[in-house]
Order: C-alpha cells, then sequence, then structure tokens
C-alpha cells in the first residue's frame, strides 16, 4: 500500500500546525486536534517535583530504576533525579516518533527498520495486520491528515481544527473503514482511555463533516462502527476497541457544540 494521495493539499509544519490552500493562498489552522480537546496544561517542573518527592514509594519500574541509579542521600540527589526524568521523557518522546515513521514505512512500502527497538514494533504491527487482515481489513491510508475550516470546541479560540490520523482500514466485503490511533504508553489508564475516546471522536467528526478530506468526500463514503487504539508497550500489545456512536457521545455537547452533529 502506498501512502494516501489525498494529503497533497495539507500540510504539516514543524510548529504542528496545519496549512492548507484556498484560492491559491496558503492559510493555516494552529489548533491541533489534542489541544482541540482538552485545556489540560503540562507543568513540566510541578511533575518533575511530584516525582522526585514520592520517589520513595514510587512503583512505577521506569522510575524505580531511575531510584535505584541515584544515592538519594546524596547532597544532589534531586538534581540527578530531576535530569534523568527529564532525559527519559525525551527518550519516550522521540521513541514514540521514531516508532510511528517506522510503522509507516512498514505499511506503505514494507521496509523493515535496522535498529533492535523499532524492529520490535514494526513486528507487533505485521502481527495485528495480519489479524485485522484474517477479519478482512487492509490498510488504505496512513498518516491521514485532516481539517475542519469551521469547526471548534470548549477549548479552542479559533475556529478549524486539524489532525493526523494513524491509520484506515477498510473491510471491502462489509463496505466499511476501521480507524487506528498508534500508542507507545507503558500505561493503559482511564484518565487516557477518556482521552483517547475523545482523540479518536474528532478525528471521525472531521471526515464524517467531510469539509477537507480531498478527495474523500466523492470517493471514500467513510463509515466506521470501530475505532481502535493499538498499544504497543515494552512487553506486548494491546488493542483497545471503541464504538464511533460512544466516541462522538464524549464529545456532544460537552466538548464540542451540538450544532456540528446536525446532519451527521
Amino acid at each position: 500500500m502506498r501512502k494516501s494521495p489525498y494529503n497533497v493539499d495539507i500540510k504539516m509544519t514543524k510548529y504542528h500546525r496545519y496549512t492548507y490552500l484556498k484560492e491559491n493562498r496558503i492559510q493555516t489552522i494552529s489548533n491541533t486536534v489534542t489541544k482541540a480537546i482538552s485545556n489540560e496544561k503540562f507543568n513540566k517542573d510541578a511533575v518533575v517535583n511530584s516525582i522526585i518527592n514520592n520517589i520513595g514509594n514510587c512503583k512505577n519500574y521506569r522510575y524505580v530504576n531511575i531510584r535505584n541509579e541515584v544515592d538519594l542521600s546524596s547532597p544532589n540527589a534531586k538534581q540527578l533525579l530531576s535530569q534523568k526524568i527529564l532525559e527519559l521523557w525525551d527518550y519516550e518522546c522521540k521513541r514514540g516518533t521514531r516508532a510511528h515513521e517506522a510503522c509507516e514505512d512498514w505499511i506503505n512500502d514494507e521496509i523493515y527498520p535496522i535498529d533492535d527497538e523499532m524492529k520490535k514494533y514494526v513486528d507487533y504491527l505485521k502481527v495485528y495486520l495480519k489479524d485485522q487482515k484474517d477479519k478482512g481489513f487492509i490498510p488504505v491510508h496512513t498518516e491521514l491528515r485532516v481539517l475542519d475550516t469551521e469547526l471548534t470546541t470548549s477549548y479552542t479560540v479559533n475556529p478549524g481544527i486539524a489532525g493526523t490520523v494513524d491509520l484506515i482500514l477498510y473491510n471491502e466485503k462489509d463496505k466499511i473503514y476501521k480507524m487506528v490511533d498508534f500508542k507507545t504508553t507503558e500505561s493503559v489508564s482511564d484518565e487516557k482511555q477518556l482521552k483517547w475516546m475523545h482523540q479518536l471522536g474528532m478525528y471521525h467528526l472531521i471526515i464524517l463533516r467531510g469539509e477537507r478530506i480531498l478527495g474523500l468526500i466523492e470517493n471514500m463514503n467513510y463509515s466506521a462502527d470501530e475505532l481502535s487504539i493499538f498499544v504497543m508497550k515494552e512487553n506486548g500489545v494491546r488493542e483497545i476497541q471503541y464504538r464511533s456512536i460512544d466516541c462522538l457521545t464524549k464529545l456532544n455537547g460537552k466538548i464540542v457544540d451540538r450544532k456540528y452533529f446536525v446532519g451527521l
């Protein structure tokens, strides 16, 4: 499968803004799906301090490993712990990006990574895709950039929301699509799952509204009952499936004004 040709007019900049052409002029949307579904601000220093203050009772193996590497009686223990926590976060962030890219390369061109760590994620994906193929689903789009120039939420100031869907699968027999988003998180909490439902619901809503999905409005006839999170962890994988109607319900009237659902 080749990369979706429908992204040619929608581009993402290095600042996570999306641009598109309107009457031969470049327009910009700064509201990503992630920003549009939450006003949560990540206070890095506060989180680091909270972890350090509770490091003795911490059960998360990532921070337990850090605790075991540092002499807590040392006068500069706090500084060392802070440094190692920030290094861990940076590594995990870059690992997630690399895993997404490796998976995309495999789906599009069957390019197998050289890096042993990335091989693991691609091997996870290969098993998942085989299982989906057995169920009648095959990949049809990767990194599908979507946007809606009118959509707003309770967390946006200006209209317009854009995002990128990791993978779209299609079942030819049942004429139905399945949306999949990749995660490399090591923990799955109720709080995270709610955010994931909001994220998938927003992607789903944008595609249903169909304003700027180039080519898809006429050719895709998009319909999806199932939206999935494919979690790739250090020690295995997990697919978390949600009904599309449940994801939309989480948005309707709470984060997104009901008027945007009229006619869907």
